[in-house]
């Protein structure tokens, strides 16, 4: 008699949890990159906010879910992405967002192996010492802290944004509109979040590195969606030779002329000096600027050269002082 062994031919699902901000996310890329790297021949997912999704829409790897925490019902309810986790049987999750919600994920996920941000008896690896509001640690640090605690290595420097072809002609034609496809530029984001303007760097500061820049010969970008419209139209009509742009569903090329974009300033996570090392945003005559946070990050520099694509409405027209 003949015994034959049943082999399963499933692939093995692995859980990135990265749901916000727009900044937090740009700083995880690299961590990102290091986790599928562990694991080459697993399905990656990433769950992130429904604003954010479209980020990997082209990714070779990643599929990417949603969770919209303002449902109470529905797919991308908590509640319905808790069943989505428990069904899609992740073999790994990876907490790399560690607030209530995404340890809810973790709880119910049942994975063998749960890797988070924090010291909780949910997680199988994590780092020894707690993260809170007064720990002066970057976030970047901390994420090297967590994949550490799993055994995996810190990112190289450098992490990519996939961009589709609708989005690399979007920025194409506007950089071509505005004349500045083959020149240096800076992108300046000065806005912020409506709701933390304890964030935002002085306008006047902006005004300062701008100005610094045009004499240069180096022409500045302001980017930002529909909060930043009012602070942008103020910034662009005080420096000759600036544009203003509001990106609000399109985000840049990251293999568009990198060495063209000489500098990138910004407010918040999204402006962090560790973020613009590592994904290889050179800075100009070494000017980092803005206010240090308790946790030792700086709002002066931004963690890419892409815009990304922000959750409102169509982008507006783009302004350009003359």
């Amino acid at each position: 008699m003949i015994f034959l062994k049943a082999v399963s031919t499933i692939q093995p699902k692995v859980l990135i949890i990265k749901m916000s901000a727009l900044g937090d996310l740009f700083m995880a890329l690299p961590h990102m990159d290091v986790i599928l790297n562990h694991h080459p021949n697993d399905e990656p997912w990433v769950l992130t906010s429904p604003a954010f999704a479209d980020l990997f829409a082209d990714h070779p790897r990643i599929r990417a879910a949603a969770l919209d925490r303002s449902h109470r019902f529905g797919r991308n309810s908590t509640r319905g992405r808790i069943l989505w986790v428990r069904r899609q049987r992740f073999a790994a999750v990876y907490d790399l967002q560690g607030n209530r919600t995404s340890r809810l994920l973790v709880r119910f996920s049942d994975a063998a192996r749960r890797v988070g941000t924090q010291p909780d008896k949910i997680y199988t690896h994590h780092p020894e010492r707690p993260y809170t509001h007064e720990t002066e640690q970057n976030v970047f640090d901390r994420l090297n802290e967590t994949l550490a605690s799993a055994g995996l290595p810190h990112p190289k420097d450098g992490a990519e944004l996939y961009a589709g072809k609708q989005d690399e002609d979007t920025v194409t034609k506007w950089k071509q509109d505005n004349g500045i496809q083959n020149g240096r530029y800076a992108l300046m984001h000065a806005g912020s979040s409506r709701t933390w303007h304890s964030k935002r760097w002085p306008q006047d500061n902006f005004l300062k590195l701008a100005a610094r820049f045009h004499s240069m010969g180096i022409e500045t970008v302001w980017v930002g969606a529909v909060d930043d419209r009012e602070v942008n139209h103020h910034l662009s009509r005080h420096i000759d030779e600036t544009h203003a742009e509001f990106y609000e569903s399109d985000q840049e090329n990251t293999d568009d002329d990198p060495e063209n974009v000489s500098f990138s300033a910004g407010n918040g996570h999204s402006a962090q000096h560790h973020g613009s090392d590592d994904l290889q945003l050179p800075a100009v005559g070494d000017i980092w600027a803005g206010a240090a946070d308790p946790r030792g990050e700086q709002n002066g520099s931004q963690a890419g050269h892409q815009s990304g694509k922000a959750e409102y409405n169509e982008p507006d027209p783009v302004y350009r002082h003359s």
